[in-house]
């Protein structure tokens, strides 16, 4: 973690400062929380989109060797 400059100026300590850090807390959680879940959606999607790209090559290698053979059985 960053290590915080230590000043000199006093921390108020009202109810409006308590209010406001108490936000700013629960913000970056949410944001955490967000890119966390992001993520988690990228990844599973990625997953997903990688199966159906190897899929379609295989089958397109499938195509064209196919097409070998039948060129050779033409040609004899």
């Amino acid at each position: 973690m960053k290590k915080e400059n230590q000043t000199k100026v006093a921390k108020l300590t009202n109810e409006y400062t308590h209010n406001k850090t108490l936000q700013a807390l629960r913000e970056r959680k949410h944001k955490r929380h967000m890119r966390r879940r992001i993520a988690g959606i990228l990844a599973i999607s990625c997953f997903f989109v990688s199966g159906f790209a190897i899929n379609i090559w295989s089958n397109t290698q499938t195509i064209s060797q196919m097409e070998q053979e039948k060129k050779k059985l033409k040609t004899n």
